[in-house]
Formats: C-alpha cells, structure tokens, sequence
C-alpha cells in the first residue's frame, strides 16, 4: 500500500469522525431546546401532558391511568427507566428509599417504565420491593415527548406542573433532595 493511499484513509476517516461529531453537535443542541410540536422538553416550561396505565405500587388515584393533570398541587419525580437498564437497577433503592421518606408529604416519585411487558415491570417491581406508582409507556410516546435519550432520566415537576429540573443518569439521594430544593443541575 502507497503512502498516498494511506494518507488518504487516514483523512476520509478523519474527515468522517468530524462529520459525526457535527452531528452529534447539532442533535444536542436540539435536545436543549423546546420544540412546538413536540418531542423534546426543555426546562421551565410547562411539563408535558400525558396519561399512562399505573401498573405497580400505591395507587394515586382511582383511576388505572395516570395523567400529569391528575399530579398538580404536588412536587412530582418523574423517573424513566427499563428493565434491562443496569444503572437504573442500582438506582432503584434510592428512589425507593425517598419514596418511603417522603410519601406522607406532598412529594410523589413516579417510575415510568418503557420498553417492556406489564408482567416485566410488575415482577421487577416485586424484586426490588417498588412501592411507589410506576406506570407503563409501551409506545414510547412519552419518553420521546420528554425528550429522554437514554435511560435512567429523571424530571422534577413542582406543584404548578412546571419542569424545573432533568439529571440524565443514575440519581443519588444527594441529586433528590437538591432537585426538590431547587439546588440541583438541570443536567448531569
């Protein structure tokens, strides 16, 4: 192999890393910023609508579906998450445990499950004793109406139904209380 078509492999494959990260830019910063029509959220606006089947842990209403409406008046987590997600099975004891710490106050943590069964979430639930509601997003809509990339991904909605903070990954105790208490990032 010359040396000019190997300086020319090392450039296309240069060239095309640049090309990727480009991209890579330019659908960051969309995921930023808050589309009209919807599927990507941004922070300090409005929490998007939705209602979901509730299908593990303490009922919030009497209703087997859940709606964002349904939630005003109280400080909501709203966590994303699946069941072949490794961080959000280390996750799972904390939002547990600020669940139990915080249940009788007006704060509500919500897991919406997505990509899997009703029988999947139910029995994962079970395993890592879930008691607060966890609701099932099987078409994927919401968690594209939130804008998530990945999971886990969490929101904190405040009682008016705004979305004051995101924190993409596995959350701590630390990252919890600081969202209820406005002090958290918008973004790990």
């Amino acid at each position: 192999m010359s040396d000019f078509s190997r300086i020319g492999r090392i450039i296309a494959v240069v060239a095309g890393v640049v090309f990727l990260g480009l991209l890579l830019w330019i659908f960051g910063r969309a995921a930023l910023t808050d589309q009209s029509g919807g599927g990507v959220i941004s922070v300090n606006r409005p929490a998007r609508s939705f209602s979901l089947k509730q299908v593990y842990g303490t009922q919030v209403t009497q209703e087997k579906h859940v709606s964002i409406e349904a939630l005003k008046g109280k400080k909501v987590i709203l966590n994303f998450w699946a069941i072949w997600c490794e961080t959000c099975r280390e996750e799972a004891k904390v939002l547990e445990a600020f669940w139990r710490g915080h249940k009788n106050s007006n704060i509500i943590v919500i897991g919406i499950a997505i990509d899997s069964r009703e029988e999947d979430v139910a029995r994962f639930a079970a395993y890592y004793g879930k008691t607060y509601p966890l609701l099932l997003d099987q078409t994927g809509r919401v968690g594209v109406d939130y804008g998530i990339t990945g999971v886990p991904e969490t929101f904190y909605i405040n009682e008016k139904g705004i979305l004051v903070s995101k924190y993409v990954g596995s959350v701590s105790q630390e990252v919890l209380d600081g969202m209820i208490e406005g002090k958290s990032e918008s973004a790990k």
